[in-house]
């Protein structure tokens, strides 16, 4: 049976580092609506890290996992994305770069989480499983939410990695 302090020590320290990067986006952001979207994913990341060690806690104290007090809820996603219209909305094609770099960082950085979280459905079983299936649920919805906005951000023609139109045809 794998770890499960060890695990749970890993997924705080991930959260942690997403954490402190919106955090460091929001005072590197140019735009309000781009700082109030990166405070909103921040908090976000923080409850995951106070739910995570809260669960260690409990791990550590009764050697057991129970998710019947389970609160971490995905972002508002649409909350989000109406700051980020705004955001879009108010920086000009050449101010968008510490958005993206940041958005860029974000989204490699959730992956990594939601591959995290993948593997550790797999290692364990019943309420730990169950845990780590419900982060998986959260993380995907980052990676949608950070991906569609990098992908408006570009103005490539892709949206959530996948190509929305072609002009050859395509």
């Amino acid at each position: 049976m794998p770890d499960l302090e060890a695990a749970l020590k890993t997924a705080i320290t991930c959260e942690q580092g997403i954490r402190d990067l919106y955090n460091q986006a929001t005072t590197e952001s140019s735009d309000a609506a781009g700082r109030r979207v990166f405070t909103l994913l921040a908090e976000d990341e923080q409850s995951h890290v106070d739910y995570l060690e809260f669960k260690l806690r409990q791990w550590q104290a009764e050697g057991r996992l129970t998710l019947s007090d389970f609160k971490a809820t995905p972002v508002d996603r649409e909350r989000v994305e109406q700051e980020l219209a705004r955001l879009s909305a108010t920086l000009e094609r050449d101010d968008r770069g510490v958005e993206q770099q940041m958005l860029s960082k974000a989204l490699a950085m959730e992956i990594e989480t939601r591959g995290l979280y993948e593997r550790l459905v797999g290692d364990f079983d019943d309420e730990a499983a169950a845990l780590f299936e419900r982060f998986l649920e959260i993380e995907s919805g980052h990676v949608d939410v950070v991906q569609s906005q990098l992908d408006y951000l570009s103005q490539t023609g892709y949206w959530l990695g996948y190509k929305e139109f072609g002009l050859e045809g395509e």
